[in-house]
């Protein structure tokens, strides 16, 4: 606004020169001739005896003036247009930055609520004790479904790591285990992901490719600030939804997922305890977790 005022204050006091010029060549066309005609202004003598010669002497005196106004006005007015111009690009540059700001939210937050609803539509059905039973004991819904689909991945990864151990007699005498070597565990969790996932594929197949695909916008399409649409995602993921990102990720499935969770620190506040092993933490950088 004070830009503006200014502006016009300059555009008005040039106005106010070439008027001033104007005038200023017409008294001096005038004065002499209806005052002082005949008299000698400048050094000139100033004699005009027919209206032919006053209309070519007042031309030829007026023009320079008037030429020199129009001169001052056009250059006003294409001054003031430019500063136009560009406050009008400046004004279109930021709304266009608000509508690209306000359609990049709209989106996130309309996919973010269609992985709320999937969540909510997950199921898990608890396996009944004996094979004999065709029963289920209990059926669950939504974000507590994750605390038991963890527990089952959790028996399918010991039911592998212990055929792993008894292949590789890696048993002391005294019945303590050995650490397992870092690679072996990769494998044996690999292994034991795939059959758990294989399984259980309906449950949580929907649910890890959406919450890839809102990473992966937030990466895509905001360059800026993304580690805060990032965080919003993570702040709503329960212990175990991250448990299971974790190991997800960490297998075949989880390929391209894996350098997002490192890029954008999606295992920061993790439970790191309630990891199958506390070895397992060495699966991602330290930046995973920061």
């Amino acid at each position: 606004m004070e830009q503006t005022e200014t502006d016009n204050e300059a555009k008005g006091n040039g106005v106010n020169i070439a008027v001033g010029l104007l005038i200023a060549g017409l008294l001096f066309v005038f004065f002499p001739y209806d005052i002082l005609n005949g008299l000698s202004l400048f050094g000139f003598e100033i004699r005009i005896e027919n209206h032919s010669e006053l209309g070519e002497f007042i031309g030829g005196i007026t023009t320079p003036f008037l030429s020199t106004s129009a001169f001052i006005l056009l250059y006003l007015t294409y001054k003031s247009q430019k500063k136009e111009l560009s406050a009008s690009r400046q004004i279109l540059t930021r709304q266009s930055t608000i509508t690209e700001k306000q359609l990049f939210e709209s989106t996130f937050f309309n996919t973010l609520n269609l992985l709320n609803n999937i969540i909510q539509n997950v199921t898990f059905k608890e396996k009944p004790l004996f094979a004999e039973h065709t029963s289920y004991l209990s059926q669950y819904r939504g974000r507590e479904c994750f605390k038991h689909l963890f527990n089952e991945y959790k028996q399918t990864y010991e039911s592998h790591l212990n055929q792993w151990v008894t292949d590789n007699l890696f048993e002391s005498a005294s019945g303590e285990n050995f650490l397992i070597p870092i690679k072996e565990g990769e494998k044996i969790l690999s292994t034991s992901y795939k059959e758990f996932f294989d399984e259980y594929q309906a449950e949580l197949g929907h649910y890890f490719r959406t919450l890839y695909n809102i990473i992966r916008y937030v990466k895509d399409n905001n360059s800026k600030n993304p580690k805060y649409y990032t965080n919003l995602v993570r702040a709503q993921l329960s212990t175990f939804e991250h448990l299971l990102l974790f190991y997800n990720c960490k297998s075949d499935f989880g390929t391209n997922f894996y350098p997002l969770i490192i890029e954008f620190s999606l295992l920061d506040n993790m439970p790191l305890d309630e990891l199958l092993e506390p070895q397992h933490r060495q699966f991602y950088p330290e930046k995973a977790y920061e």
